[in-house]
């Protein structure tokens, strides 16, 4: 690559190599320090806002140092200020990120730092001891908010290590992962979860806490649980669970009845048909918009009176069938010619 340049001066006989050449061409320019060189890298990769900063830090005139590194930001070899140039700052290393627009990496270098608010603790760099006027949750606000969750998130584990449970489940709430990061934090006090459940009343965090109580056996407390996140399936179903005695069975039917829940309404009409109820069965599939499992029904016990409302509900191919079935019944010729003119129309 090198033998191609004379002087100050950039000769190549039609290169063409792939993007990921040039790229690997650059981060070798980063080691040998030649960015001349790398300038035509970043121009045959595509990279205008690399090789717009490497050119404007040349003509600003800064060390050479700073050049290099603000090259190897654009290329991604630097994420940390653990990389940057023996003896830089954290707040020299802030102003070279953000010089260069990397304010996500401006971000990542306050957390490092343990910088999140003024009110966090001071920086000791060296024998130098100063407190950072941009912190990280600042730069997230203003310059950064596609990782502002993130970096709530990051504080928020900071905060669990330090044991400071509160705050973290404040910011896991902020960074909207407190559906599975609070209960992993809380799960060895269940106590302490269940109010913090009870607390939030985030339907996932009810309905995840009845399936756990029903995995230990706690099937009352499930059905409250499950009801208040409106899981109504789950709480038919465990009524339905083990063979629905009286009260169970009772209510059970309020709750389908009350909510109107299609697929609480279907679980006990599926209920009912294995008990052999097939009025309840008939009703339930009904409410659940399950026509052709209510017609069926009607069909196959002989239920007439209920057939023809089911079929019009239905429409259709059903009502094809219902009027077949009426047309092969004597004194119902009338139902079927009902039937058959609402097909038409």
């Amino acid at each position: 690559m090198y033998s191609y340049f004379s002087g100050d001066r950039f000769v190549y006989p039609e290169l063409d190599f792939s993007e990921s050449v040039w790229e690997h061409m650059a981060q070798m320019c980063v080691k040998t320090r030649r960015l001349d060189v790398a300038l035509v890298c970043l121009g045959n990769m595509g990279h205008a806002r690399g090789a717009r900063a490497l050119r404007k830090a040349m003509k600003s005139g800064a060390p050479q140092e700073v050049q290099v590194a603000i090259l190897a930001i654009q290329l991604g070899l630097i994420v940390s200020s653990a990389l940057l140039v023996p003896g830089l700052y954290i707040e020299e290393a802030r102003s070279l990120f953000a010089s260069c627009g990397r304010y996500d990496l401006v971000n990542r270098l306050l957390q490092s730092h343990n910088q999140w608010n003024s009110n966090s603790k001071l920086t000791i760099v060296g024998n130098r001891c100063r407190r950072n006027l941009i912190q990280a949750f600042e730069v997230a606000e203003h310059n950064d908010r596609i990782h502002l969750r993130n970096t709530y998130y990051a504080y928020a584990k900071y905060l669990e290590s330090l044991g400071a449970n509160e705050g973290a489940i404040e910011n896991y709430e902020k960074s909207d992962t407190q559906r599975f990061e609070v209960p992993r934090m809380l799960f060895d006090d269940p106590k302490v979860l269940e109010t913090y459940v009870k607390k939030r009343r985030d339907p996932n965090l009810q309905r995840w806490w009845a399936q756990y109580l029903e995995s230990i056996g706690d099937l009352d407390g499930a059905r409250g649980f499950y009801y208040a996140s409106k899981d109504y399936l789950s709480v038919v179903r465990l009524f339905c669970y083990n063979g629905c005695i009286k009260e169970a069975c009772s209510s059970a039917t309020e709750v389908a009845n009350t909510t109107a829940d299609k697929a609480a309404c279907y679980h006990l009409g599926r209920y009912f048909e294995n008990e052999g109820d097939m009025n309840s069965a008939v009703h339930f599939f009904t409410k659940a918009h399950a026509y052709s499992s209510a017609i069926r029904l009607a069909r196959d016990h002989g239920m007439k009176d209920k057939l023809a409302n089911l079929a019009l509900m239905a429409g259709g191919s059903d009502l094809v069938e219902a009027a077949r079935y009426y047309e092969d019944i004597p004194g119902q010729a009338d139902k079927a010619v009902m039937l058959y003119h609402k097909v038409r129309r």
